[in-house]
């Protein structure tokens, strides 16, 4: 493989990412090529990236996880598109091993490594509101010792067949953060290809990482967690009622402030903020959505 004509291309989105960006690309392996999109950063993301021999994308405003992913796998050449998170880090060969793994199981259109926690812990998704009972509820009980198939699979590293990610058109761009993988698996699933689960790929995950926390980071997440989570559900007939869950973060934020607990009372009334953005807003415009999805530019070419 070389660069300019590659097997697996990595897409990598940014946002204030500097501060860990660099060890994600000093990480990765020789002989794929490497795309990093830049979703406006305020930091020295685009300078880190510049010191690394990839292709560097810049985004003039923040579009969102799945939209900016989207500008990535559109520049990118490789048969398989890995995506993933600056927070990851791969164990050596294990790329490799998730590109064996689309040459085993053909009917697969993506597949997830084995994502360990800095506590070593598994993190292993295989549940979502999105998916099938028993599925939608509850995480599995269980961890696999082998390849198996899954329901879903977490959007911080997954390995995707770029035929079935480009026929389905890619990630859903009017989810600006959070469910836009589960999303993805479901139409997956529908379109009749399988998700597997590689054991042998092994990754390191310091969830939470990839962006550095801000004075109201908890109240943004929040915020687009629950305008996600309503968006998703009706996009797919799934019962879900936000004003309940409104009414309930305002109790539960209420209560936070008076118990001065400002991490929870952010948190809460985020969410309420989110739930009542979905309810009050038109028929047609229930999901945020930006119009700088495609003003790309593109900066420090690959180095040779």
């Amino acid at each position: 493989m070389t660069p300019k004509d590659p097997a697996i291309s990595v897409v990598i989105v940014s946002h204030n990412s500097g501060h860990i960006l660099g060890e994600c690309l000093g990480r990765l392996p020789g002989g794929v090529e490497v795309i990093v999109v830049d979703n406006a950063s305020s930091d020295d993301s685009v300078r880190v990236a510049g010191n690394y021999p990839i292709r560097l994308l810049t985004l003039p405003e923040n579009v969102g996880y799945g939209c900016a992913c989207n500008r990535g796998a559109e520049a990118a050449s490789g048969d398989c598109i890995l995506f993933m998170n600056p927070d990851v880090r791969f164990e050596y060969g294990s790329i490799a091993r998730l590109a064996e793994a689309a040459e085993h199981y053909p009917g697969a259109a993506a597949f997830a490594p084995r994502l360990l926690k800095p506590d070593g812990s598994i993190v292993f998704q295989d549940s979502s509101i999105l998916c099938p009972p028993p599925h939608n509820k509850s995480k599995p009980k269980h961890r696999p010792a082998g390849d198996c198939c899954v329901e879903s699979m977490s959007g911080a590293a997954m390995f995707c067949r770029r035929e079935a990610f480009v026929g389905l058109g890619g990630f859903d761009e009017r989810i600006f953060l959070y469910y836009e993988d589960d999303d993805l698996c479901r139409r997956l699933r529908k379109a009749g290809w399988s998700l597997v689960y590689v054991h042998g790929a092994l990754g390191r995950h310091e969830h939470g990482k990839s962006t550095r926390s801000k004075k109201g980071g908890t109240y943004f997440r929040s915020f687009h967690w629950a305008v996600s989570k309503a968006y998703v559900t009706r996009k797919h007939g799934i019962t879900f009622r936000p004003p309940v869950q409104w009414l309930k973060c305002v109790i539960r934020g209420g209560l936070a402030a008076l118990r001065f607990n400002s991490e929870r009372r952010e948190r809460y009334f985020g969410l309420s903020a989110g739930y009542w953005t979905v309810m009050t807003a038109s028929k047609h415009d229930r999901a945020p959505h930006t119009g700088a999805a495609n003003k790309v530019q593109e900066r420090h070419p690959v180095r040779q």
